[in-house]
């Protein structure tokens, strides 16, 4: 892909997300995903999944080649917040089990960026595209 393509979607990008204000979110359920420990992010009045739904059709018009798949990333969210690098033991695990269910926080996503990155943990490869503030 090109940096006028790029360039492309940022901007059309900006059309889809300024028709949103912030949008609300909930912080709940401690989960094991394979090795990481993650809490759900809960779309509270599915604005979330509207916007990305709406980004990735504008993505796939922009540039039908596009590798960009959101898969369960349209209505499933969470944020890791600690790996796993060894067995836990059944105490922690009993715990995590209790946590399912709870709310740890409300609170608004304010500002969305589009990046372009490989799927590495390499920082350095990711590049902002466009960034808006809600």
């Amino acid at each position: 892909m090109d940096n006028r393509s790029l360039a492309e979607r940022g901007g059309l990008a900006e059309k889809v997300v300024t028709q949103y204000a912030s949008i609300a979110v909930s912080i709940q359920g401690i989960n094991i995903l394979r090795n990481t420990v993650v809490v759900q992010i809960v779309d509270v009045d599915d604005k979330l999944r509207t916007m990305v739904e709406q980004l990735a059709q504008l993505i796939k018009d922009v540039d039908p080649g596009s590798n960009f798949r959101p898969g369960i990333h349209t209505h499933v969210w969470w944020t890791s917040i600690a790996r796993l690098y060894k067995p836990i033991s059944d105490e922690i695990a009993d715990f995590i089990v209790s946590q399912r269910k709870t709310e740890f926080a409300t609170s608004s996503i304010e500002s969305i960026q589009l990046i372009e990155t490989t799927k590495g943990s390499d920082l350095s490869k990711t590049r902002i595209i466009a960034r808006h503030q809600f």
